[in-house]
């Protein structure tokens, strides 16, 4: 990444005033996060990118992403979530090091604002934080797409896998027709979208 890069993405994270939850500005976030539309064309968009190997498109994607986004909330998607899921760990073990990592940030009042935030995630929000976070990923170099076994999945990162089963929750509670995700892969999400062949992938 050249240096103009790394310093626009420095002030585009730059964090601003603190937000609570439950505030008209995180209520807008999570109605812009849940968007189905937004992420299944989105996904489908960067799907196209990541096999073209287009790092224009990549970069023109993760712009547009970070523009649409207040500091504070850029800063969540970016850093908090930076925070992967790591072999072995349980979900309990994984929040509390998300929690723990957007409280350091000061986006919320305090910790137990930021647990409460958290906590209040749906399927489709999550789905639509973690998508924008895996453009970020991606544009910025921190993570790189493989083809294994016809599925796209993104070394580098945990939240990929993440990403798939939020994605497919997502479908099921809105009770859209279920359909693998464009990028990311789990087992769990393929059972789920009742698929014959489920393969075993770890990603790197």
């Amino acid at each position: 990444m050249t240096m103009m890069r790394a310093a626009a993405l420095t002030l585009l994270l730059a964090p601003g005033p603190a937000t609570a939850a439950g505030s008209v500005p995180w209520d807008s976030f999570l109605a812009q996060m849940e968007s189905y539309e937004f992420i299944t064309g989105t996904a489908d968009q960067f799907a196209r990118l990541l096999g073209n190997e287009d790092q224009e498109g990549l970069d023109a994607l993760a712009k547009e992403v970070a523009q649409s986004l207040n500091t504070d909330h850029l800063a969540l998607i970016a850093e908090g979530f930076n925070v992967g899921p790591l072999p072995g760990e349980d979900e309990a073990q994984y929040f509390e090091r998300l929690s723990t990592k957007v409280t350091q940030l000061g986006i919320f009042e305090d910790a137990s604002a930021s647990r409460v935030a958290l906590e209040g995630l749906g399927a489709c929000e999550t789905a639509g934080i973690l998508l924008r976070h895996l453009i970020l990923m991606v544009a910025d170099g921190a993570a790189k797409p493989k083809l294994i076994e016809g599925h796209l999945v993104l070394d580098g990162t945990g939240n990929d896998w993440r990403y798939a089963e939020a994605f497919a929750r997502c479908q099921i509670v809105g009770r859209h027709v279920l359909q693998p995700s464009a990028v990311g892969y789990s087992q769990n999400a393929c059972q789920a979208t009742r698929q014959s062949y489920c393969p075993d992938i770890v990603d790197q």
